[in-house]
């Protein structure tokens, strides 16, 4: 696939368009439509990399950056333990990670507890728990607050 054709495509999938957290010239944060946690989000790079091998090496920083942005703001606002980060582009050929906040205890959220079912093993990811776009743009309200400068 081309990685024009995969940036395109990804960009459907995972409704950037729509769900968008935060943006810098390397990367885009965004919630993930598939919510197997709450709070799961997605990093991709903007540069139509398909391999790490081909993401610019200066943008390694940034990752970084937003990495440990979001992982700050899921244990304030959220209350993840941890944040697992995973690479597996088996799907989706465009370079990105998952980014998955853990949690050792149900979380109350938008009216509801929230199970991390995998805990404290691998995330569950084919377990989707958003109940639809209400809690999705809820979740995406909660870390566009956070100050991404």
């Amino acid at each position: 696939m081309a990685p024009e054709d995969a940036a395109s495509a990804f960009r459907a999938k995972f409704r950037l368009d729509e769900l968008t957290v935060h943006e810098t010239a390397d990367w885009t944060l965004s919630v993930r439509p598939a919510q197997p946690v709450l709070g799961a989000l997605v990093i991709s790079t903007r540069h139509g990399a398909l391999d790490f091998s081909q993401v610019p090496e200066a943008s390694g920083a940034g990752l970084l950056r937003i990495i440990g942005q979001a992982e700050t703001t899921a244990r304030r606002e959220l209350g993840a333990v941890r944040l697992n980060a995973l690479c597996l582009m088996m799907q989706d050929p465009l370079f990105h990670l998952h980014l998955l906040p853990r949690y050792g205890d149900p979380v109350e959220f938008g009216g509801r507890a929230w199970i991390d079912r995998g805990w404290p093993g691998p995330p569950a990811l084919g377990d989707t728990q958003a109940s639809g776009d209400g809690e999705l743009f809820e979740i995406l309200r909660t870390y566009r607050a956070h100050d991404w400068r």
